[in-house]
């Protein structure tokens, strides 16, 4: 983050225009052939990209899991508070018919 502190404007270009280049691939020439064929070349990450896959999707499938479990926790928490909350209701106002009960009218 000591770049974006650079008072040389020459120096912060060439430091982004290098983390640029650093970030992206070149874009590809030539993406499709009259055949319909694509070409594919192995880049230097492709290895490495296709070896961390298999943990990423191993990662994902259980985490997703793991979010599908807690929703439906939560849904059956929040139709157990639902239920109580009707029972509440009832009670609030059976204290409340039996208080209009013992007001004394005149």
């Amino acid at each position: 983050m000591d770049w974006l502190k650079m008072d040389d404007p020459k120096s912060f270009k060439k430091r982004t225009t290098d983390a640029l280049k650093a970030k992206y691939v070149r874009s590809m020439e030539n993406v499709c052939t009259e055949s319909g064929e694509v070409p594919a070349l192995l880049v230097a990450n492709s290895s490495v990209f296709c070896n961390k896959m298999i943990d990423f999707i191993d990662s994902y499938s259980i985490l997703y899991d793991q979010v599908i479990e807690s929703a439906r926790d939560i849904n059956e928490k929040s139709q157990s508070l639902a239920t109580t909350m009707c029972e509440m209701q009832r009670h609030m106002e059976q204290l409340s018919e039996l208080n209009r009960m013992t007001r004394c009218s005149e």
